[in-house]
């Protein structure tokens, strides 16, 4: 019987890791997205000058005007791969945070008691389903680090005896996101959402998760240009988003996928 188990349990192994693996290889192609260079260029200026540009120094109509790079801290990680392994460390960068995402999302599927099937096909469905999505784009990062709020808030459902430490490495991943994508308002908002909704069951965990949500919210404050970063960002969301691919609605054929995970993603509930 503990035999039987074991096979059970390494045949189970093997299946993700070489799901993993078929993963990595589907995503090992050229450098498709034109935007690696612009972000390479940045991260080169930061590291050789030590110093955030808070004006254009790149543009020729525009240099000198204010500019809130939201982006800064991917482009110096980004810079710093190809400095060590050059124009690969691209695609490896794409594909750890890729991975990471994906990661996190197979911890919620264990929290949720899915077997093992139920993982590989959820597993090839988020893949399939995001395949837009994985190319060499500072969105990977939000990505990530979405799936890995997610899970925390599916984990502190479970074991809501969370320690404060633990709650603080947010705090502090906070501020790496707000450096690195503007896409962390959308982890803010969860954070809020879940607060809000615990405060109307259990008004003491309720004001525990919105005081948590407060100190990231601050946390993010911590960037090269002060309270000028919110301001850019909201002045952002009420302007002419559809210029921005990362705030663009999926549409066309190659996000069927997508809306089919997401159907069944709803169904499962």
């Amino acid at each position: 019987m503990k035999r039987t188990t074991l096979s059970v349990q390494f045949l189970s192994t093997l299946s993700l890791a070489l799901l993993t693996v078929t993963f990595a290889l589907c995503r090992i192609r050229p450098i498709y997205w034109e935007d690696v260079w612009w972000h390479l260029a940045v991260g080169r200026y930061i590291v050789a000058h030590h110093h955030v540009p808070t004006t254009d120094i790149f543009s020729w109509m525009a240099r000198g005007l204010p500019w809130v790079n939201p982006e800064w801290l991917y482009e110096v990680v980004l810079y710093a791969c190809v400095r060590v392994m050059g124009l690969i460390g691209v695609i490896v960068l794409k594909i750890v945070l890729m991975l990471t995402a994906l990661f996190f999302l197979d911890r919620r599927l264990r929290l949720w008691k899915a077997s093992v099937c139920e993982r590989l096909f959820f597993l090839g469905l988020a893949f399939l389903g995001s395949w837009p999505y994985w190319v060499e784009r500072v969105d990977l990062c939000s990505l990530a680090l979405l799936s890995a709020l997610c899970f925390e808030l599916d984990d502190s459902l479970v074991t809501p005896q969370i320690s404060p430490r633990h709650r603080w490495i947010w705090v502090f991943l906070f501020t790496l996101w707000a450096n690195s994508h503007a896409i962390f308002v959308f982890g803010l908002f969860v954070l809020g959402l879940q607060g809000i909704f615990l405060l109307v069951e259990y008004p003491q965990a309720g004001r525990r998760a919105l005081f948590w949500t407060g100190l990231c919210a601050a946390a993010t404050l911590v960037n090269p240009y002060g309270f000028h970063f919110p301001l850019d960002i909201f002045r952002i969301l009420h302007g002419h988003l559809y210029h921005f691919y990362e705030w663009s609605p999926p549409s066309g054929i190659p996000y069927l996928l997508f809306f089919v995970s997401l159907a069944l993603t709803l169904l499962s509930f």
